[in-house]
């Protein structure tokens, strides 16, 4: 008897509340990462993975959610609020991150919420009064290109996510951040070295460490996108591809393309 008292003071109530959670997924960058925190403004961090090339995203997506979930020792049931990167990336990992994340939301009851990617690189490295220049690798010598500046709770779009090649990208960045302190983050500055010899004498280079999204970023780009209102509706989320694609070019021109800015 004393044994069996023992067992059942363990489990809730009937009626009681199941602490509720955010899971947080980007995967844009050649590493997959993974967040789960508190689902309230703190944003409290109970586990993450980051994981450089796991396989095939379609086969290895749920199995690293539920690894993350046995880190934290949590049940996915808890998990109200699912947040993923739109981009820009990978065309193929980035449709997955995102038909994964809306086929979660279906089974679970949960709301969804879009990330910029490049915003959430530039979070996970920027501090207050000091901009960051995002720079990620688009293949074939091309890059993406944004630059941010962070605050504590917000960040400002500087220089909105713009593709083309590797020149062209950084001086249309850097005549926006002008000579405002500025720290240069992205996968790009390892892929292309001489990337660094175009960059503003302003601007430093952050550690290697920091070229993909950090789980701590994605959890408050998510809960800054949640203050806002962003909720995204089921069929409204949809990956920021910024070029076309190689497989299909569009109907109507991406103005989003360095070429077609003026």
């Amino acid at each position: 008897m004393p044994m069996a008292a023992r067992e059942t003071s363990r489990r809730p109530h009937m009626g009681q509340a199941r602490p509720q959670m955010l899971l947080a997924l980007d995967t844009s960058t050649p590493v997959t990462v993974l967040a789960l925190a508190d689902a309230d403004p703190t944003g409290r961090l109970l586990a993450s993975l980051s994981i450089a090339a796991p396989g095939k995203l379609e086969e290895g997506l749920l199995p690293l959610l539920e690894q993350l979930l046995e880190l934290a020792g949590k049940d996915r049931r808890a998990i109200r609020t699912l947040a993923v990167g739109l981009g820009p990336g990978g065309y193929t990992s980035l449709r997955v991150g995102i038909a994964t994340v809306k086929g979660l939301a279906v089974g679970l009851g949960a709301s969804l919420v879009g990330i910029g990617s490049l915003r959430a690189l530039a979070r996970g490295v920027g501090s207050p009064h000091v901009t960051s220049a995002v720079f990620t690798d688009a293949r074939r010598g091309e890059i993406y290109g944004a630059a941010y500046q962070v605050g504590v709770a917000h960040s400002t779009e500087i220089v909105a996510p713009v593709h083309g090649r590797l020149a062209d990208v950084v001086a249309h960045v850097r005549a926006r951040v002008a000579s405002a302190p500025c720290i240069a983050v992205g996968d790009a500055l390892s892929a292309y070295p001489e990337l660094a010899t175009l960059l503003a004498p302003s601007m430093r280079v952050a550690p290697p460490v920091m070229a993909t999204p950090r789980p701590e970023a994605l959890v408050l780009e998510a809960w800054s996108s949640i203050e806002r209102g962003d909720l995204a509706p089921l069929d409204g989320l949809e990956p920021h591809y910024v070029k076309p694609s190689d497989a299909k070019l569009p109907l109507k021109p991406l103005r989003t393309t360095l070429a077609g800015i003026d």
